[in-house]
């Protein structure tokens, strides 16, 4: 399965610290651990804010999107993370509304940090639905 790393962090201040390294490492670890095709392409959201979705509506994330949509990119694949508030930080309907629609598309979601691997049956899930809102009510709108 060929699978795409996407990795950001928020600020210009992170652009130092260990952000980069630490996510590239998880994403690869995983990927060799689950036999994907690691496609390493997608551009690093540097300092780009998910909190108002600016990676969906200007960053590398909504570019991957698009190709999907496009075709550019083939379905099914995956969508590797360090963890969902890599993804987005927005508020709890337009988060579940960006992670149903990924899934929606025949991309999965992989969080490496705890080896979950969402996919379109767990929007019928109700455990994979539990984790996703908790996980969102605790860290993304309050971050």
């Amino acid at each position: 399965m060929k699978a795409y790393s996407y990795i950001r962090w928020s600020s210009s201040q992170q652009n130092d610290n260990d952000s980069y390294r630490r996510q590239v490492l998880a994403t690869k670890d995983f990927c060799k651990l689950k036999k994907w095709d690691l496609d390493e392409e997608l551009r690093v959201d540097e300092a780009v804010s998910s909190y108002n979705g600016d990676n969906v509506k200007r960053g590398a994330l909504g570019q991957f999107l698009n190709a999907i949509d496009a075709g550019i990119i083939k379905t099914p694949c995956v969508l590797c993370l360090e963890q969902l508030d890599r993804l987005t930080r927005m508020k709890l309907r337009e988060a579940r509304r960006l992670f149903e629609s990924i899934l929606e598309k025949g991309v999965k979601i992989a969080t490496v940090h705890n080896g979950k691997v969402y996919d379109e049956t767990s929007l019928d899930n109700p455990f994979d639905l539990f984790m996703v809102i908790c996980y969102a009510v605790l860290f993304f709108e309050t971050a």
